[in-house]
């Protein structure tokens, strides 16, 4: 098996704040214009490690836990999207940051277009790594029958889907390996898998993947997908889109409704894209952020 193209090596401080009652972890390099990196299900700010010291050329690179995940606590909350929206902007109001560019990944893209939506006028820009923003309106439109389809199909069953993500703990380790071009070492998996070691813990995941937005379900997310969408397209931001071959039919998409948007294929990447080319995301970011920044 070869290496993944990103070190196992997490060399970085460990910082907290307390949002609503609970502590959120995230790492942090750099000075200057905040630039903050959402990542998604099952991630952490583990999976920014080789992006951070790229980003902190040009600014504050911050990579924090989402609430229930990585580092951060895990109070008893459902793990909703909504509550990771709201831990987010907790977050970012806690931490002061102003003026922040946003950089996402899977369901960070999520939070980042949900606080786009009600903050429009703290963020400069927004960056998409290899991810799908608008919801899903069929089945066939996620990943028509491919492996992601079949097994997103099962992970949001009614009891199959608990009993595969919590109480199996089949959720992390198989999407990790499925959704990257190298499969993960051991050592990066056991990162990944570290906060998740009692059925409690898992939740968080299961969660996430029941509130993927498609084919009209779960019908409040659905529509609030539409809606932050619709915000996205009215608010002007300068946006970038990283995308991985495979994703090219989805890159018209973005191009009607995001009018200022820049895009970069990116080889040998899939949906986790900084596990597969971190030095080449991070210089991708970094020079969008540097075309962005109006100090230099």
């Amino acid at each position: 098996m070869s290496e993944p193209s990103a070190s196992a090596d997490f060399p970085f401080e460990s910082h907290y704040v307390r949002v609503l009652g609970s502590r959120m972890h995230y790492v942090e390099q750099g000075e200057g214009c905040p630039v903050v990196m959402l990542h998604g299900n099952p991630t952490s700010s583990y999976f920014w490690r080789g992006v951070i010291p790229h980003v902190a050329q040009v600014g504050r690179a911050i990579a924090f836990d989402m609430i229930g995940m990585g580092r951060s606590d895990k109070p008893e909350i459902p793990y909703r999207i909504y509550d990771q929206c709201e831990y987010f902007a907790g977050f970012v109001e806690e931490l002061g940051l102003e003026g922040i560019h946003l950089v996402a990944n899977d369901w960070g893209t999520a939070v980042a277009a949900q606080y786009v939506a009600e903050h429009r006028d703290n963020v400069r820009s927004i960056a998409f790594i290899g991810n799908i923003v608008t919801p899903w309106p069929t089945w066939e439109h996620f990943g028509g029958n491919s492996p992601s389809r079949v097994l997103w199909r099962a992970y949001r069953a009614p009891e199959l889907g608990w009993d595969l993500c919590v109480n199996e703990h089949l959720f992390v380790e198989p999407v990790l390996r499925h959704l990257c071009v190298e499969e993960p070492s051991r050592d990066v998996l056991e990162h990944y898998l570290e906060p998740y070691v009692t059925r409690e813990s898992r939740r968080p995941v299961w969660q996430l993947a029941n509130d993927l937005p498609i084919a009209g379900e779960p019908k409040d997310f659905y529509e609030t997908a539409t809606n932050y969408c619709g915000a996205l397209a009215s608010s002007g931001l300068p946006a970038l889109l990283l995308y991985y071959p495979e994703m090219a039919p989805a890159v018209e998409a973005y191009r009607n409704f995001l009018l200022d948007l820049t895009v970069v294929e990116v080889d040998g990447a899939h949906h986790y894209m900084p596990e597969d080319q971190p030095d080449r995301v991070g210089e991708e970011v970094t020079q969008w952020i540097r075309l962005q920044r109006d100090d230099v």
